[in-house]
């Protein structure tokens, strides 16, 4: 898919505000999975998920990225990246602070530079939006 930031915002906005989903589908989206005792399942992908008091557990939703930060908002978004490209955008849920980026990148597919699939320089780009990440 071929697409501009503004495309992707006014895609996140859509899917957020309930214009693509159901209220249900909505609230899906945006819940981590849990085992029986309530708590984050583990990520299946080494290395991935390095954010938050639960380091190392789900961060991944049926389709978005959740990053805490330290004043307990929780970030949601995705990112994707091919030869040249790096796109992706982050949001609160009330879409209050939202961040679309689209920029050329000199590594090969599925090399990011950071310790799991998001791109080093995307996580740079959220902190500076959002604040720093929970530790």
């Amino acid at each position: 898919m071929v697409s501009t930031p503004a495309d992707l915002d006014r895609f996140l906005r859509a899917l957020l505000d309930g214009e693509f989903l159901p209220p249900q589908q909505v609230r899906d989206l945006l819940t981590l999975p849990r085992d029986a005792a309530g708590q984050l399942v583990p990520s299946l992908t080494p290395g991935d998920c390095q954010f938050g008091p639960d380091k190392g557990r789900a961060c991944y939703s049926a389709g978005l990225m959740a990053i805490p930060l330290q004043d307990g908002t929780v970030v949601w978004g995705k990112t994707g990246h091919d030869l040249g490209y790096s796109d992706g955008f982050f949001a609160t849920p009330d879409l209050s602070r939202r961040l679309i980026y689209s920029s050329g990148s000199t590594g090969s597919t599925g090399s990011t530079g950071s310790t799991g699939g998001t791109p080093a320089p995307a996580l740079r780009l959220a902190m500076t939006v959002f604040g720093p990440f929970a530790r």
